[in-house]
């Protein structure tokens, strides 16, 4: 499966260049970013389900969650990445 997947990326970048660099782009954000997602989600996820459970539907809870923890991610991805970058600044 994992090689299929791989030449299936490889070829897609090679003949459909646009999308195939999109789509990889996509997959390396989230794949990235698993550890913000899980630490995040711990933190976060709590707070906004006790937030909106018994006040909306189910699927808008879920919803909410999904958006504030993918948000909440991308922003201590990007914190990570600056510290990352200045730590490994050559002078």
């Amino acid at each position: 499966g994992t090689f299929l997947f791989t030449k299936g990326m490889a070829l897609l970048e090679r003949y459909c260049k646009m999308l195939g660099k999109i789509l990889l782009k996509v997959l390396s954000f989230f794949g990235a970013m698993s550890l913000e997602f899980y630490c995040v989600q711990e933190l976060v996820g709590e707070k906004i389900k006790a937030v909106f459970i018994g006040k909306a539907w189910d699927s808008a809870t879920n919803l909410m969650m999904l958006l504030g923890v993918t948000l909440s991610a991308l922003l201590l991805h990007c914190i990570c990445s600056g510290i990352q970058t200045v730590l490994t600044k050559k002078d």
